[in-house]
């Protein structure tokens, strides 16, 4: 295997990682903290990346990976409930990748398939909001703590950096920062 972005559960009992092996398309593996044999998260043969799990700890949000050869399926945003193994696509992200899932549960971050834009999904309203455009690419989501801001690099020639979004109830702001 060769591992890459791991992400433990929050509960810290499972860590979930992506296989990038060259030629299969990359899969989302789960193994216990107490170790063992890894598990693929889905069994099939399609890409997935960027698996980040709910704050409950039920649900892995995951994308499709629009700049791997192979998958037949929709580039866009999905979320696997770990009880029922059932997937569904969160509506409206379609050409949408590297999901983010807030710490407080109540938003998304996702990038566009060029990496030039960083849109925020609320749960309460069911909408995609532009959030972020960067002349470069967007680089790396994370969120903070309390699920204020998403820090994020910056490639571009003219402007890189590490840069920071804030999430308020009615407005999006970018900012240069920590």
């Amino acid at each position: 295997m060769s591992v890459m972005l791991p992400h433990w559960s929050r509960d810290g009992a499972q860590l979930a990682f992506i296989d990038t092996q060259a030629g299969k398309p990359w899969k989302i593996f789960l193994i216990s903290a107490q170790g063992g044999q890894p598990v693929a998260m889905l069994p099939e043969q399609e890409a997935e990346a960027d698996a980040h799990w709910s704050p409950d700890g039920k649900k892995i949000v995951f994308g499709r990976v629009p700049f791997l050869p192979g998958s037949s399926k929709t580039i866009a945003i999905y979320i696997l409930d770990s009880a029922t193994k059932q997937v569904s696509m969160v509506s409206g992200s379609d050409g949408l990748y590297a999901p983010r899932w807030s710490p407080d549960g109540k938003y998304l971050a996702g990038m566009t398939s060029d990496s030039k834009k960083l849109l925020l999904y609320d749960f309460a309203t069911q909408k995609w909001t532009d959030w972020v455009t960067e002349p470069g690419s967007v680089l790396l989501p994370a969120w903070s703590k309390d699920s204020r801001h998403v820090y994020y690099g910056n490639r571009s020639s003219e402007n890189a950096g590490y840069r920071r979004g804030e999430t308020r109830r009615t407005s999006f702001r970018v900012g240069r920062g920590p």
